[in-house]
């Protein structure tokens, strides 16, 4: 039928695109203007994973790489040996350890004597603390 060759032609057009997600935030369910209910925008918010993004950033991660670029850009920074162990290991695995060392020297330190390291590795990429991406920079500039 007409309905589903357009439909289909709908759906790879789709197909070929790099879709966004874009939310609408709606400020009280009565949709009257002049009225927020910040419950229920919070929550919205939360579903939709803005607060979750929020967070880390104000962790103070306002950098951020994927795997592959900060494995790329960074691995000239260790010698050959340790070049070939890392290029042995599974990608995430390789950036957390490759980081790890290089950044070792930034570690955030707590009043409790904890420290927390200078970067997070997430799922697809990593995200660094500030000044952290900026050391790296400057190394690989000097090497």
């Amino acid at each position: 039928s007409k309905f589903r060759t357009q439909l289909g032609h709908l759906m790879e057009s789709i197909a070929k695109t790099r879709t966004r997600y874009i939310r609408c935030i709606k400020p009280n369910p009565q949709k009257q203007p002049l009225i927020m209910d910040l419950k229920s925008t919070a929550d919205q918010l939360r579903c939709a994973g803005v607060v979750a993004a929020v967070t880390i950033s104000r962790v103070a991660f306002p950098n951020r790489l994927t795997h592959e670029t900060a494995f790329q850009r960074f691995l000239c920074l260790v010698d050959d040996e340790e070049k070939k162990k890392k290029n042995a290991e599974p990608l995430p695995v390789a950036v957390e350890s490759l980081l790890g060392g290089l950044l070792e020297n930034m570690k955030l330190k707590r009043a409790d004597g904890s420290t927390e390291p200078a970067f997070a590795c997430g799922k697809t990429r990593v995200y660094f603390r500030t000044g952290a991406l900026e050391h790296l920079e400057s190394e690989r500039l000097v090497a």
